[in-house]
């Protein structure tokens, strides 16, 4: 809780990834990735409870043995394809959650494949949004590369900007491109609806890229693995 604020944490891990077999259970230096994140939420002050939303027993169960101050909540299967969307788990488990009469002024959603998270980044966010009344807000990096330059090329090998903006313009004048990282969402539940897009929030919350590597592919394993800085604070 935060200046009288309930707050719970919400962490998506459906048991199917293309990607990555068992992605949310798959070893990352010697631990299952679910870990960092149940590990930074169970450590966060202004958290007062912890949900996690899965449709597969193995993460049911290790979620249980890890701590059962981690609540599962069982996400049905037609939720749970590749083409499923975060916030129809969301509304899923507010509806359960509801039922319950357990109900929550802000909710804010931790992606297992995020490791890098630190306990200072979701109190920062936290205390961001109460504190100057921002009801949404997604954490963001800054970028090197202006997204005015990017192209894709169609089947004729032709290439088109991504941008229907000019890209005549001097480097200096460009503005300060941020990309929106996956690291944290911070949400007031009353606003929540199924047409809600997370990426799209209002407001951003500035971390280091540093902290942002999303493990979705075996690379992203090996790459974040050996990153200096999960040596030191892992």
């Amino acid at each position: 809780m935060y200046k009288n604020k309930k707050i719970m944490a919400f962490i998506p891990a459906r048991g199917g990834s293309k990607s990555i077999i068992g992605k949310n259970l798959s070893l990352f230096n010697g631990k299952p990735l679910l870990y960092y994140t149940f590990k930074t939420a169970l450590e966060t002050p202004s958290i007062d409870d912890i949900y996690i939303s899965t449709d597969n027993t193995e993460i049911a169960d290790y979620t249980t043995r890890f701590s059962n101050k981690i609540q599962i909540i069982n996400r049905p299967k037609e939720l749970s394809l590749d083409t499923s969307k975060t916030i129809e788990a969301v509304m899923h488990a507010l509806k359960e959650l509801k039922s319950k009469n357990k109900i929550y002024d802000y909710m804010i959603i931790l992606q297992p494949t995020s490791p890098l998270r630190q306990v200072f980044h979701i109190e920062e966010i936290i205390k961001q949004g109460i504190d100057n009344n921002q009801d949404d807000i997604v954490s963001i990096h800054k970028i090197q590369h202006n997204p005015v330059l990017t192209r894709y090329r169609d089947h004729g090998m032709l290439i088109h900007p991504i941008l229907n903006t000019t890209s005549t313009v001097r480097r200096q004048d460009m503005k300060t491109p941020y990309y929106v990282n996956g690291l944290l969402y911070f949400y007031k539940i009353a606003d929540l609806t199924l047409e809600t897009s997370l990426n799209d929030a209002r407001y951003g919350y500035e971390v280091e890229e540093k902290y942002c590597p999303d493990i979705n592919r075996l690379l992203d394993i090996d790459l974040c693995s050996i990153f200096p800085f999960f040596k030191d604070n892992k």
